[in-house]
Formats: C-alpha cells, structure tokens, sequence
C-alpha cells in the first residue's frame, strides 16, 4: 500500500466503493447507512450490509480523521484475523494431532492473501472470520453433541453470515441439516451425491438450461466468463474450469496479471500445490469412509460447485472464503504421505514420493501455462 501511495491498495475497486460509503455516512444513523446502500445496486440486498456496517462504527468515530479511522479498521481486520488463525487450530484438533494443528494454523497466519484483505480495505478478512466461528460451533456440535454455548454461537455466526454471502450461510445450514436431521442416508449415501453433483455441474448444465430456456441468460453470462477466463472453446473452458474451481488461485507471475495476483503470488503458491494433497485425502476420507470428515468435505464441495456452475474459478476472492478448508485437509494428506510407505488409490498402489512428484510437476505445468 505504501509503494502505490494509496492506502486502499492498487487499483482499489470494491474496497474504493465502500471506503466512499463509509466517508459518505459517517455522521448518519444506522438506518440512515442501510437506506443509503439500498440505492446501490451491489448493495441494495441485505447479503452485502455486514461490511458496511463493521465500517461504519469505525468512521462514525468523532474528532477522528477518515484515514485514522481506516487504520483502526485495518488493526481490526488483523486482530480478527489472529482470532481465524486460533479458530482453524481449534478446528484441525477435532482431526489431528496438536502439531499438526500448530502447522495449519501458522500457514494460513502468515498466507499474503489475508496480509493483503487485512490492509486493503476488502470484507473477506471479517467474513471468514464469522465462516470460521460458524464451522468450529457446527463442528462443536458435530462432535460434541448439543450445549446451549455452541448452539448459541452457531446460531448467532450463521444469522451473521447471511449480511456477508447468503450462499455461504445456506450451505452451513445445509450440511447442519445433513448432520443433524440425515445423518444416517448422510453417511451412506454422501460419496453418492458428491460424485453425482460434480458429474451433473461438469456435463449437465446445457440440458438443464435446454430443458428451462429461462435460465437462457445465466447460461450466457457463465459461458462469457468462461470464454473470457480459458477462451472461446467451450468444452476446454469447461475442463479447466472445473480443475481450477479445486486448486486455484493459480500463481501469477506475469506482468499481464492483475496486480492483486502478484501480490498474493506466494500465496496461490502454497494454495495450488496444499489443494492437491486436499483432494487426495478427499477420496481418501471416501473410500475409507472416514465419517468425522464428511460435514468439512461437504462445506467445501459445495463452494467448488458453485465456483464451476458460476464460472469464476479464476478469481481467488470466490474462493477465500472457503479455502482453509484445503488447508486443513492438505496439511493432513500431507502427513497421510510421509507416515505411509505406500498409497492405495482404488486398484493401485503408489511410492508416496512419486504422487508429490507428480503434484509438483503438475503445478509447474499449470503455474507456466497460466503464465505464458
């Protein structure tokens, strides 16, 4: 921030605009903020108010200057993000060891996407932040059972959820349902309908758009993103899209690259390589049918198919949210390599050595692909 002299980043777009409503609305009331990002339109739902609001206690601060109070907003953001860092060890310890748990922690502490949404203006370091208290009391609940403090936090972080990403919060609710209500035909049939959804979102959406001609535009707009993102032949685009709704942020290195994935480089470095050891320990979890794992792969699957049927698995923002779950898994399919002297992957069985050279060099093929 301070090499581009702006205090909102490079090429500040999002974190500009809501900058631009916190300085506007720093004398009004609350209901004065909520009428005001009403006549927005990326504002004018609920889902996009939390932020917002967060800001506006920070500028509605009196004798204070707009940049002081964009600096405690930014100490904030960091402190927040220390707590994240807490609640993913917490989360890790319902799977591994406590090591381990220190490990996922400090790799997602010290990642440079969240240096740079801590410092840039930018919701994502809060959302995930009330992503995480949900999951950890979902997970609480999970293995816990009932008590009316993790109820009370789940409810209270999920209701929370819903003025950041409405899609976020349903999901929660969704694997809750599965946990709580269908917990059996969740278990048996779960592998089932992942495998099932993923095949429906790679190869069945023209027949579903053909079947509702309504839905003629949605499926114009996706295809324009995807041909803006992999280029115009649509079953390649479809191909790369679907790989890269799993790994991505893909590290950029060139200077034709936003400058947001540049700075977040080293980042997309650990997250490319980290999400390959996640699906692997994926279909690990599912051929073992390892249950205490399915609630997380659950969370996690369904961002991954709403980043294909969308077609924005490129943009790395989309999946924030959502990517300590890889984190966590990785970490731990990682460990699953170096404490096994072979891996079995259905009919095969492989030298763990040879599955981290084969991640690697594919890594390398996709980051110079990406590149060139």
């Amino acid at each position: 921030m301070y090499c581009v002299q702006n205090i909102l980043g490079y090429d500040a777009n999002d974190s500009l605009f809501y900058y631009n409503i916190a300085v506007k609305n720093r004398n009004n009331t609350i209901l004065g903020l909520i009428n005001d990002l009403k006549s927005y339109k990326r504002t004018s739902s609920f889902s996009d108010w939390g932020y917002p609001i967060i800001q506006h206690f920070f500028f509605s601060i009196r004798k204070i200057s707009n940049e002081f109070a964009f600096f405690l907003l930014c100490v904030t953001a960091a402190l927040f993000h220390s707590f994240s860092s807490v609640l993913i060890y917490k989360i890790s310890k319902h799977y591994t060891s406590n090591e381990l748990s220190q490990i996922i922690s400090a790799f997602w502490g010290v990642n440079a996407a969240s240096v740079y949404f801590n410092v840039s203006g930018l919701k994502e370091t809060y959302f995930v932040f009330f992503v995480l208290l949900s999951i950890y009391s979902l997970l609480n609940l999970q293995f816990y059972r009932f008590n009316f403090k993790n109820t009370l936090l789940f409810i209270f972080s999920t209701i929370i959820l819903f003025f950041f990403r409405i899609y976020i919060a349903l999901f929660v609710l969704f694997v809750f349902l599965l946990l709580f209500c269908f917990r059996k035909l969740f278990y048996k049939y779960f592998s089932i309908l992942l495998i099932s959804s993923f095949i429906i979102a790679f190869t069945g959406l023209s027949l579903f758009y053909r079947f509702l001609p309504e839905l003629a535009y949605v499926e114009g707009v996706r295809n324009a993103q995807l041909s803006k993102s992999f280029g115009t032949n649509i079953f390649i685009s479809n191909i790369m899209n679907f790989i890269f709704a799993w790994i991505s942020p893909i590290p950029a290195f060139s200077y034709s690259n936003k400058a947001v994935n540049l700075l977040v480089a080293s980042y997309s470095s650990i997250k490319i390589f980290i999400s390959f050891s996640a699906i692997y320990y994926i279909f690990f979890s599912l051929q073992r049918k390892n249950y205490k794992y399915y609630s997380l792969i659950a969370f996690y699957s369904l961002n991954v198919l709403l980043l294909i049927i969308s077609g924005v698995s490129l943009d790395f923002r989309f999946g924030y949210p959502t990517s300590f779950v890889a984190f966590v898994l990785g970490v731990i399919g990682l460990d699953h390599f170096f404490v096994s002297s072979k891996i079995k992957l259905g009919l095969f069985t492989i030298s763990p050595s040879r599955i981290i050279y084969a991640i690697l060099i594919l890594c390398l093929f996709l980051t110079l692909g990406y590149n060139l």
